[in-house]
């Protein structure tokens, strides 16, 4: 069950995502945020600092923190694939928000949540990288930024692909160098 702080945190969420269906977040503001849902502006604040920081949660608590179970159990094709599947039931808003590209873009505020989200566990289950360059940094940089390009190009270019071939094709990108994949 939910306590009431976090039904209220989650009642500004699926108000923003409401109105992000007819505007931009960049033009929505935080009183229309409250009125939508019929809140008083003020109690917005008593939970986040700003609207950038509410696609931060929607993001968090929708997709990263229910995928923890799978990474921290080496599930990392599971851990995939639940996010893939999230994403896809609220297509439109991930769509939406992956092509805004000003202040505080999408891009940047997955990219941060899936860091400081995925550090951690990079850095749990390799202790002591192989190579100076190897670092637990490093290696969660790459993964972010190939697992940020397959879901930029999947959701705004080719969106009707179905989960499980995206799912393929981010495999092949991670599992396979450049010499494999020209060699094939």
């Amino acid at each position: 069950m939910l306590s009431n702080n976090e039904t209220t945190a989650r009642l500004i969420c699926e108000g923003l995502k409401n109105l992000l269906k007819t505007k931009n977040l960049d033009r929505i503001r935080i009183k229309e945020i409250t009125d939508e849902v019929g809140l008083m502006r003020p109690t917005f604040y008593n939970y986040f600092q700003d609207k950038y920081e509410v696609v931060e949660y929607i993001f968090t608590h929708e997709v990263l923190e229910p995928m923890r179970p799978f990474l921290q159990s080496g599930l990392v094709k599971e851990a995939f694939h639940f996010m893939i599947v999230t994403i896809q039931k609220d297509s439109e808003f991930y769509r939406r928000e992956i092509m805004r590209s000003s202040q505080n873009s999408f891009r940047d505020i997955l990219a941060g949540s899936m860091h400081d989200f995925l550090l951690p566990i990079i850095e749990e289950k390799v202790p002591k990288p192989k190579h100076p360059f190897l670092t637990a940094e490093n290696i969660t940089e790459y993964y972010i930024n190939i697992f940020l390009f397959v879901l930029t190009k999947w959701l705004i270019e080719s969106p009707e692909i179905p989960v499980d071939q995206i799912m393929e094709i981010y495999e092949l990108l991670v599992s396979n160098s450049l010499g494999d994949l020209l060699s094939r």
